[in-house]
């Protein structure tokens, strides 16, 4: 039995709108035309070399880097580059603590409507944190924080 789903195009793209004026719309039209959103893991910059457990993870939609760039532009975290597979930060552990404390970063992303998928604006699954692990790490351990491409 197919399911009765019905899509309010107008409330779909209300968000775009609004956000037409700020300017995010430019950056969100030209990520929508090639990727579907992000997976997030975060380890230990020490433990780059050895297994890498990891301290967190989550899946965002479209915009879901915006708190980790913000963070860049105030001095906070460090870009260390590349091309989405992935974007990769570092980030003192005191910060990333205080960012995670309630949870994965919230985003104002807009939906995402794929071959396969629909993502509601603002998505975010699959958050695991080990906000004790991060907490009991220094304030100053760098942790890295990859942000991969989710097309």
């Amino acid at each position: 039995m197919t399911p009765n789903i019905s899509l309010n195009a107008d409330a779909l793209w209300r968000p775009l709108r609004a956000r037409a004026v700020t300017g995010q719309l430019t950056r969100w039209a030209r990520r929508i035309a090639t990727m579907l959103g992000w997976e997030f893991f975060v380890t230990r910059e020490a433990d780059q070399k050895t297994s890498r457990p990891l301290l967190a993870s989550w899946q965002t939609g479209l915009g879901g880097t915006d708190w980790i760039d913000d963070l860049v532009a105030k001095g906070v975290a460090t870009n260390l580059g590349g091309n989405g597979y992935p974007m990769r930060y570092a980030i003192p552990a005191g910060a990333l603590g205080a960012v995670l404390q309630l949870g994965a970063p919230k985003h104002a992303g807009p939906p995402v409507i794929g071959d396969d998928c629909f993502l509601p604006s603002e998505w975010t699954g699959r958050v695991k944190i080990d906000i004790d692990r991060i907490r009991s790490l220094g304030a100053s351990d760098v942790l890295i924080v990859e942000a991969w491409d989710q097309s």
